[in-house]
């Protein structure tokens, strides 16, 4: 009896582990919530990293978060995230965090976010940029 709850317990801890490493390690972006609660523009995006500058056009979204989310679940780049108080953070998008001196900035239509990115809601036509930048 002892034996087969050793085993119902190794079993049960393994599924959590596995759950909790594809949960966070397995391709990130694709758990990213995606706000779906106000209605979709149709956005351009661009990602400027400092080195390339990536466009995607016709992303669908509500916000510039759920506009990079799409982006990263459409060309399958990883993106994380850390969720505060005021809203959603973007820790790193492909191989670039927001460490030390740099950090990821997001402007629409050339104006620096007043808000987090969940928060600011775009509409059709609107152009984002995330630039990999030094916060001023």
């Amino acid at each position: 009896m002892h034996r087969l709850r050793g085993i119902v317990f190794i079993i049960v801890i393994s599924a959590v582990c596995f759950w909790g490493y594809s949960r966070f390690f397995l391709r990130p972006s694709s758990f990213l919530p995606v706000n779906t609660s106000g209605v979709q523009s149709s956005v351009s995006l661009a990602i400027d990293n400092g080195v390339t500058i990536a466009t995607y056009g016709g992303i669908l979204a509500t916000n510039a978060y759920d506009a990079l989310v799409e982006a990263s679940r459409r060309e399958k780049f990883e993106v994380r995230t850390k969720m505060y108080d005021f809203g959603v953070f973007v820790e790193q998008i492909g191989d670039y965090p927001s460490a030390g001196a740099m950090a990821w900035i997001f402007f629409v239509n050339g104006v620096s976010g007043s808000v987090a990115s969940d928060k600011q809601q775009v509409k059709n036509g609107d152009s984002i940029l995330w630039r990999y930048m030094k916060p001023q």
